[in-house]
Order: C-alpha cells, then sequence, then structure tokens
C-alpha cells in the first residue's frame, strides 16, 4: 500500500493476481522516486512503477492535511478523508521467482542494479530486463 501519510488516505494498494501471493519482506525506492522493488515470501522480487497511480497520488495531494488518529492505521476501506478510494495496481512492470529459491528478505536498489537476499544468506546482484 502506498499513503500519503499528509491527509492520511491510501492511494494505491499493489496486489491482485501478479502481485505478491505471500507476505512482503522488504522493499526499497529507485531513487527516481518513479519506482520500487519488493521482495516476500512468495520467492519473488518484483518492480513496481508509480506512473500508474500519478493520477491518484496527484489526487490525494490535494486533499487538506490530517493528523493520524488514534489506534490502529486506517485500512483502504476505512480512510481518514471521506470517500477517497485508493488505486488498485495489479501489475507489476517486472516480477521473478527464478532468482531465489526461498523468501527473500532484503532488496535493494543500486543504481538499475538490484542486490537481493534469501533467507538462505544467498546475495545476487542482477538487473531486470
Amino acid at each position: 500500500r502506498l499513503w500519503d501519510v499528509r491527509c492520511v488516505v491510501c492511494v494505491a494498494i499493489f496486489s491482485g493476481d501478479q502481485g505478491h501471493s505471500e507476505e512482503v519482506l522488504s522493499l526499497d525506492m529507485h531513487l527516481d522516486g518513479e519506482q520500487f522493488v519488493s521482495g516476500g515470501m512468495d520467492n519473488a522480487v518484483k518492480v513496481w512503477s508509480l506512473e500508474a497511480c500519478a493520477s491518484a497520488i496527484e489526487e490525494a495531494s490535494k486533499l487538506p492535511s490530517r493528523s493520524m488518529p488514534d489506534g490502529p492505521t486506517p485500512t483502504g476501506g476505512e480512510q481518514a478523508s471521506g470517500s477517497f478510494r485508493p488505486m488498485i495496481i495489479q501489475k507489476p512492470q517486472f516480477s521473478t521467482t527464478k532468482v531465489h529459491g526461498n523468501y527473500v528478505d532484503c532488496v535493494r536498489w543500486h543504481g538499475d542494479y538490484i542486490f537481493s537476499k534469501s533467507t538462505h544468506h544467498k546475495v545476487v546482484v542482477w538487473k531486470p530486463m
């Protein structure tokens, strides 16, 4: 989920048929600010684009600022700013389960290369195609 913490709304949910099928354990934003990489318990590494939800980010930026409510963080259906509905992003730019054979517990960008590590302490440096 992508949250705008200024106005306390969930802007986008990255999920669906092509999203992670298990918990996400690590995430890193690219320095260009336009994409991020995620790794999880499904042994997958996925690269996601924020371009797909640019209109929702822009719409959320126009909402008034709010302080975070007491208690647990609201879910996508319990927005602090009323009728704002998050965009659902179902397709990553890139996805693979071929780099690691176990949970991917760390992913980091280094330029356009990804460093990814599995729970078997295997670190791989690679570039998504």
